[in-house]
């Protein structure tokens, strides 16, 4: 029971997170995007 309880708070969360994201891209503008596919591609060399 708690893994199931604390694997759906981390989905809500990740969800939550992607609203979030979505709404300040949207906002912003697509550089953000960008950078952040930079940043991620550049973690995953590392």
């Amino acid at each position: 029971m708690s893994l199931s309880v604390f694997v759906r708070i981390i989905m809500k969360i990740t969800v939550g997170k992607m609203v979030i994201r979505m709404k300040r891209d949207f906002l912003r503008g697509n550089r953000i995007v960008k950078g952040r596919i930079n940043k991620v591609n550049i973690g995953g060399f590392i």
